[in-house]
Protein backbone atom coordinates (compact mmCIF):
# COMPACT_ATOMS: atom_id res chain seq x y z
CA UNK A 1 0.00 0.00 0.00
CA UNK A 2 1.03 3.43 -0.71
CA UNK A 3 0.01 7.05 -0.50
CA UNK A 4 -0.86 8.92 -3.05
CA UNK A 5 -1.72 12.25 -4.23
CA UNK A 6 -3.62 13.01 -7.55
CA UNK A 7 -4.15 16.00 -8.79
CA UNK A 8 -6.68 16.68 -11.57
CA UNK A 9 -9.17 19.83 -12.25
CA UNK A 10 -11.68 17.24 -13.79
CA UNK A 11 -13.94 15.63 -10.58
CA UNK A 12 -14.95 12.51 -12.84
CA UNK A 13 -11.30 11.72 -13.21
CA UNK A 14 -10.16 12.26 -9.75
CA UNK A 15 -13.44 9.82 -8.69
CA UNK A 16 -12.09 7.38 -11.71
CA UNK A 17 -8.68 7.41 -10.85
CA UNK A 18 -9.36 7.66 -6.67
CA UNK A 19 -11.76 4.64 -7.09
CA UNK A 20 -8.70 2.73 -8.67
CA UNK A 21 -6.46 3.08 -6.30
CA UNK A 22 -8.60 2.74 -3.28
CA UNK A 23 -9.74 -0.82 -4.45
CA UNK A 24 -6.01 -1.64 -5.13
CA UNK A 25 -5.73 -0.96 -1.13
CA UNK A 26 -3.94 2.44 -1.55
CA UNK A 27 -4.59 5.79 0.75
CA UNK A 28 -5.80 8.37 -1.91
CA UNK A 29 -5.59 12.21 -1.48
CA UNK A 30 -7.17 14.41 -4.27
CA UNK A 31 -6.39 18.00 -5.26
CA UNK A 32 -8.39 20.19 -8.15
CA UNK A 33 -5.61 22.41 -8.69
CA UNK A 34 -1.64 22.58 -8.18
CA UNK A 35 -1.72 25.28 -5.11
CA UNK A 36 -3.87 23.02 -3.20
CA UNK A 37 -1.54 19.93 -4.05
CA UNK A 38 1.83 21.94 -3.19
CA UNK A 39 0.20 22.44 0.59
CA UNK A 40 -0.74 18.77 0.82
CA UNK A 41 2.89 17.81 -0.61
CA UNK A 42 4.55 20.46 2.45
CA UNK A 43 1.80 19.36 4.80
CA UNK A 44 2.31 15.65 4.38
CA UNK A 45 4.23 12.71 3.13
CA UNK A 46 3.47 11.00 -0.54
CA UNK A 47 4.73 7.60 -1.73
CA UNK A 48 3.42 9.03 -5.25
CA UNK A 49 1.80 11.87 -7.27
CA UNK A 50 -0.26 11.22 -9.97
CA UNK A 51 -1.14 15.26 -12.01
CA UNK A 52 -3.04 16.33 -14.51
CA UNK A 53 -1.34 18.62 -17.20
CA UNK A 54 -3.54 21.17 -17.90
CA UNK A 55 -5.03 22.64 -15.00
CA UNK A 56 -6.00 26.28 -14.99
CA UNK A 57 -3.36 29.02 -13.16
CA UNK A 58 -0.63 26.50 -12.37
CA UNK A 59 -0.77 23.90 -14.86
CA UNK A 60 0.85 19.75 -14.46
CA UNK A 61 3.75 21.17 -16.31
CA UNK A 62 5.09 24.09 -13.89
CA UNK A 63 4.14 21.86 -10.81
CA UNK A 64 6.54 19.02 -11.82
CA UNK A 65 9.17 21.47 -12.55
CA UNK A 66 8.33 23.22 -9.21
CA UNK A 67 9.08 20.14 -7.87
CA UNK A 68 12.08 18.60 -9.43
CA UNK A 69 13.62 22.28 -7.78
CA UNK A 70 12.51 21.53 -4.59
CA UNK A 71 15.35 19.46 -1.91
CA UNK A 72 12.32 18.31 -0.06
CA UNK A 73 10.26 16.74 -3.40
CA UNK A 74 12.78 16.36 -6.19
CA UNK A 75 12.84 12.21 -5.65
CA UNK A 76 9.02 12.04 -5.93
CA UNK A 77 7.63 9.51 -8.11
CA UNK A 78 5.41 11.30 -10.80
CA UNK A 79 3.25 9.99 -13.23
CA UNK A 80 1.53 12.47 -16.14
CA UNK A 81 -2.22 12.58 -17.02
CA UNK A 82 -2.59 14.15 -20.73
CA UNK A 83 -4.67 13.39 -23.16
CA UNK A 84 -2.06 14.97 -25.98
CA UNK A 85 -0.26 11.39 -27.00
CA UNK A 86 2.40 13.45 -29.97
CA UNK A 87 5.56 13.07 -29.29
CA UNK A 88 6.71 16.32 -28.65
CA UNK A 89 4.23 16.18 -26.17
CA UNK A 90 5.28 13.14 -24.56
CA UNK A 91 9.12 14.61 -24.64
CA UNK A 92 7.73 17.72 -22.48
CA UNK A 93 5.99 15.72 -19.95
CA UNK A 94 9.42 13.52 -20.15
CA UNK A 95 11.81 16.62 -19.90
CA UNK A 96 9.69 18.20 -17.23
CA UNK A 97 10.61 15.55 -14.24
CA UNK A 98 8.28 13.18 -14.92
CA UNK A 99 8.89 9.71 -14.16
CA UNK A 100 5.88 8.26 -16.19
CA UNK A 101 2.81 9.01 -18.06
CA UNK A 102 -0.29 7.70 -19.38
CA UNK A 103 -2.76 9.07 -21.93
CA UNK A 104 -6.26 10.25 -21.31
CA UNK A 105 -9.20 8.59 -21.31
CA UNK A 106 -7.61 6.59 -18.48
CA UNK A 107 -7.19 2.89 -19.03
CA UNK A 108 -7.48 1.21 -15.74
CA UNK A 109 -4.92 -1.98 -16.49
CA UNK A 110 -2.22 0.33 -17.47
CA UNK A 111 -2.75 3.10 -15.00
CA UNK A 112 -2.28 0.25 -12.49
CA UNK A 113 0.56 -1.32 -14.19
CA UNK A 114 2.42 1.90 -14.28
CA UNK A 115 2.06 2.58 -10.05
CA UNK A 116 3.19 -0.74 -9.07
CA UNK A 117 6.52 -0.39 -11.63
CA UNK A 118 6.89 2.94 -10.39
CA UNK A 119 6.72 2.07 -7.05
CA UNK A 120 8.67 -1.18 -6.83
CA UNK A 121 11.45 0.43 -9.10
CA UNK A 122 11.56 4.01 -6.53
CA UNK A 123 11.62 1.53 -3.66
CA UNK A 124 8.57 3.62 -2.07
CA UNK A 125 6.22 1.32 -1.01
CA UNK A 126 4.58 1.64 2.05
CA UNK A 127 4.89 -1.97 3.14
CA UNK A 128 8.50 -1.34 4.51
CA UNK A 129 8.97 -1.03 8.11
CA UNK A 130 8.98 1.53 9.90
CA UNK A 131 9.23 3.66 13.36
CA UNK A 132 6.94 6.64 14.35
CA UNK A 133 8.49 9.21 16.99
CA UNK A 134 9.11 12.65 17.10
CA UNK A 135 12.68 14.26 16.95
CA UNK A 136 13.85 17.54 16.13
CA UNK A 137 15.38 17.88 13.03
CA UNK A 138 16.94 20.91 10.84
CA UNK A 139 15.77 21.78 7.05
CA UNK A 140 18.94 23.08 5.73
CA UNK A 141 19.25 25.44 2.92
CA UNK A 142 21.84 27.92 2.61
CA UNK A 143 20.59 30.98 2.06
CA UNK A 144 21.91 34.71 2.26
CA UNK A 145 19.63 37.85 3.24
CA UNK A 146 19.88 40.24 0.26
CA UNK A 147 16.80 42.98 0.97
CA UNK A 148 14.54 43.35 3.52
CA UNK A 149 11.34 45.39 3.39
CA UNK A 150 8.01 45.73 5.51
CA UNK A 151 6.44 42.64 3.96
CA UNK A 152 9.50 40.10 4.25
CA UNK A 153 12.68 38.74 3.06
CA UNK A 154 14.09 38.52 -0.44
CA UNK A 155 16.41 35.58 -0.20
CA UNK A 156 19.12 34.53 -2.36
CA UNK A 157 19.59 30.06 -2.45
CA UNK A 158 21.24 27.64 -4.82
CA UNK A 159 17.45 26.21 -4.75
CA UNK A 160 14.05 27.08 -5.41
CA UNK A 161 11.41 26.61 -2.87
CA UNK A 162 7.47 26.09 -4.27
CA UNK A 163 5.32 28.92 -3.81
CA UNK A 164 2.99 29.31 -0.41
CA UNK A 165 6.05 27.11 1.23
CA UNK A 166 6.48 28.19 4.77
CA UNK A 167 9.32 28.13 6.71
CA UNK A 168 11.83 29.76 9.56
CA UNK A 169 15.48 30.96 8.75
CA UNK A 170 17.99 31.80 11.71
CA UNK A 171 20.05 34.85 11.07
CA UNK A 172 20.82 37.86 12.97
CA UNK A 173 19.00 40.00 10.86
CA UNK A 174 16.19 39.37 13.42
CA UNK A 175 18.38 40.38 16.60
CA UNK A 176 19.62 43.29 15.22
CA UNK A 177 15.91 44.38 14.05
CA UNK A 178 15.47 42.86 17.74
CA UNK A 179 12.46 40.76 16.70
CA UNK A 180 11.89 36.79 16.79
CA UNK A 181 12.40 35.13 13.91
CA UNK A 182 8.84 35.35 11.55
CA UNK A 183 7.47 32.51 9.93
CA UNK A 184 7.99 33.12 6.19
CA UNK A 185 5.70 32.18 3.22
CA UNK A 186 7.39 31.73 -0.19
CA UNK A 187 5.55 34.23 -2.72
CA UNK A 188 8.13 33.83 -5.89
CA UNK A 189 11.14 32.82 -7.19
CA UNK A 190 13.22 33.58 -9.95
CA UNK A 191 16.40 33.54 -11.23
CA UNK A 192 19.02 35.40 -10.39
CA UNK A 193 20.08 37.62 -12.90
CA UNK A 194 23.92 38.65 -11.34
CA UNK A 195 24.47 34.97 -10.26
CA UNK A 196 24.63 32.34 -12.57
CA UNK A 197 22.66 28.62 -11.17
CA UNK A 198 21.20 31.19 -8.40
CA UNK A 199 17.36 31.96 -7.65
CA UNK A 200 16.28 34.44 -5.96
CA UNK A 201 13.27 33.64 -3.42
CA UNK A 202 10.38 36.26 -2.70
CA UNK A 203 8.91 35.57 0.92
CA UNK A 204 6.27 37.74 3.06
CA UNK A 205 6.09 37.68 6.71
CA UNK A 206 3.61 35.37 8.40
CA UNK A 207 1.95 36.80 11.82
CA UNK A 208 4.23 39.48 12.80
CA UNK A 209 2.91 41.17 15.86
CA UNK A 210 2.10 45.33 15.68
CA UNK A 211 5.17 45.85 17.56
CA UNK A 212 7.71 43.74 15.39
CA UNK A 213 5.96 45.69 12.11
CA UNK A 214 7.30 49.12 14.19
CA UNK A 215 10.93 48.26 15.05
CA UNK A 216 11.07 46.81 11.65
CA UNK A 217 9.99 49.45 10.04
CA UNK A 218 12.05 51.59 12.19
CA UNK A 219 15.15 49.39 12.03
CA UNK A 220 14.79 50.03 7.94
CA UNK A 221 14.40 53.82 7.50
CA UNK A 222 17.56 53.85 10.24
CA UNK A 223 19.46 51.82 7.91
CA UNK A 224 17.90 53.84 4.93
CA UNK A 225 19.43 56.90 6.47
CA UNK A 226 23.20 55.51 7.13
Amino acid sequence: MAKILVVDDDVITLQIVSSLLHKEGHAVQTATDALTALDYLDQEGFNLLITDANMPKISGYNLVTTLRKSLKHRNLPIIFMTARRSKPDVMRALDSGVDDYVIKPIEVAILSEKIKSLLEAKGTSAEHEKVELSAPAVFLLNLQVCEVNPLGLLLDSADSLPLDYKFKIASDIFSEINIKAPLLRVVGCAQNKNEHGRILIRTHFIGLSDEDKKALNAWIKTQKAA
